[in-house]
């Protein structure tokens, strides 16, 4: 821009806000992640609507329940989040599928599909570990180096 339009522009702007300078103050950030805390609380409430309308595994609480869902969301296996809880791998796996959270490789039985209707249950609290799934797929395939492409072709004389 040339300077006289910079000026009456300028001028333009003086006449009409009565201000010579211009400042905007900043927003909120986004994208701040939510404390543990925050996301424990919203589970819990899951957990608790789940146990009211069908119960959890004989002997478990809602916080173990809690820890439960903590593990699975972390990646780890119903033996490894057994160790950590001290429990047995069998009753993390019921509660696991009490509260409605499949691995890729379990199929959904008649009894799941009714608890967990439309998914309620299961993408609720998907939807409170959104880094999980970006991890998952941002990990997927790191035991490829993407070298393979790239030295295929190449000829390397090496003498012994």
């Amino acid at each position: 821009m040339d300077e006289d339009k910079v000026e009456s522009l300028r001028g333009t702007f003086e006449e009409v806000t009565g201000e010579t300078e211009v400042r905007e103050e900043g927003g909120v950030e986004r994208g701040t992640l939510r404390s543990t805390e925050e996301v424990a609380e919203d589970v819990r409430e899951v957990v608790e609507e789940i146990k009211e309308e069908h119960g959890l595994p004989d002997g478990v609480s809602p916080e173990g329940a809690v820890d439960v869902v903590f593990g699975y969301f972390d990646g780890g296996t119903d033996g490894e989040i057994a160790v950590e809880l001290g429990a047995d791998p069998e009753i993390v796996e019921d509660v696991r599928r009490a509260l409605c959270l499949l691995r890729d490789e379990e199929e959904a039985t008649e009894e799941l599909e009714q608890r967990d209707r439309d998914g309620r249950y299961s993408i609720r609290l998907d939807s409170l570990f959104p880094e999980s799934d970006i991890m998952g797929r941002l990990t997927e395939g790191m035991e490829e180096s993407g070298l393979e492409g790239a030295t295929e072709d190449s000829e390397v004389e090496t003498e012994f």
